[in-house]
């Protein structure tokens, strides 16, 4: 297996990054609701000195955790087909090229919704390419099975960019046969994303070929994900069903009343829309934890999508920007 930690203990640092991310994930949830207690009485002293107290915790703990994942230089995936054209005695470069160039083009899609919000179409920036460009580094015995490495960098809040849009790539393969799954991944990382998976997709089931797919997390959860050519199929008919009926770019107003860095996800009271709430880009996170409890100008890619099998009809948000003057507390509500 290709080192994916150098400079320590791969076990201790999976053991220090669990511990970590569940102490992050306990203490954003606190925090959330301190805001929102402090959101109903802006006045209180007490819910104030509550939220810094926990805001100065959350960034020990994300400072201790990026501490470690410097350690981490990449991710490995293991990558096995099977099937007629896929066996032990070979397989087709050609066959083996349009799988790759399938498997590529979705994971770079997925990474420039990740990164910069959804699109349809357009040059997927030089930096994300080069930060998701899968490399064969071996093979081992399967019908036909590969090591697929990533070089792996973590931002200033332990976020890397390849390890992210690994996630959401096992989230859309293990999301098969769940429409509601389906139409969620189209809303929020965009046409291209689905485009790309449904040529994937309708690639395996035309060679009669299972995808299997193993990768270890920093925290070292594996995830595992099978693909059968009826899978294959099943997800082809249910993303030729799902269709987005409307994107476009909104900038809006109002006071960003809720984000967690940890989910990457926001909630704004928007002037004249109410409460919005959705995904937030890459790259953003110091900008929302500077803006929280803010009037501010912000960016949003707003998505709906149709179902059109049953006729459920959804509606995505993702901020791609913000540019908030801070208040000292959050407006009381009307």
């Amino acid at each position: 297996m290709r080192q994916v930690w150098r400079g320590i203990e791969p076990d201790e640092a999976e053991t220090r990054i669990r511990y970590l991310t569940q102490k992050l994930v306990e203490t954003d949830a606190a925090l959330q609701a301190q805001r929102r207690a402090l959101a109903m009485k802006p006045g209180s002293f007490a819910f104030k000195l509550s939220c810094e107290s926990l805001e100065h915790l959350q960034e020990c703990l994300l400072e201790e955790r990026l501490e470690v994942l410097r350690h981490r230089v990449g991710e490995a995936v293991e990558v096995a087909l099977d099937g007629r054209r896929f066996g032990k005695e070979g397989a087709s470069i050609d066959h083996l090229g349009i799988f790759f160039r399938r498997l590529q083009k979705l994971y770079s899609s997925i990474a420039q919704a990740i990164q910069s919000g959804p699109t349809l179409a357009g040059p997927i920036a030089g930096d994300i390419r080069a930060a998701t460009e899968l490399q064969l580094a071996g093979v081992f015995p399967s019908s036909f099975g590969m090591l697929m490495v990533v070089p792996s960098q973590p931002d200033l809040t332990g976020r890397s960019l390849a390890g992210d849009s690994l996630a959401a790539l096992f989230k859309v393969f293990m999301s098969e046969n769940d429409e509601k799954a389906l139409m969620e991944i189209s809303g929020e990382l965009g046409p291209r994303a689905s485009s790309h998976l449904r040529h994937l997709a309708r690639e395996l089931s035309r060679s009669d070929a299972t995808l299997r797919l193993s990768w270890a997390t920093n925290s070292g959860q594996r995830l595992n994900s099978v693909i059968k050519p009826g899978d294959a199929l099943a997800m082809v008919q249910s993303l030729e069903k799902i269709v987005q009926t409307h994107s476009e770019e909104l900038g809006l107003s109002g006071v960003l009343a809720g984000a967690s860095l940890v989910r990457g996800r926001f909630e704004l009271l928007a002037d004249n829309m109410g409460l919005i709430e959705g995904t937030i880009v890459t790259g953003l996170a110091e900008s929302v934890k500077d803006a929280f409890g803010s009037r501010c100008e912000v960016t949003v890619n707003r998505t709906v999508v149709l179902d059109r099998g049953t006729g459920e009809q959804r509606t995505y948000y993702v901020l791609t920007s913000i540019n908030g003057q801070k208040l000292s507390v959050l407006p009381a509500p009307a």
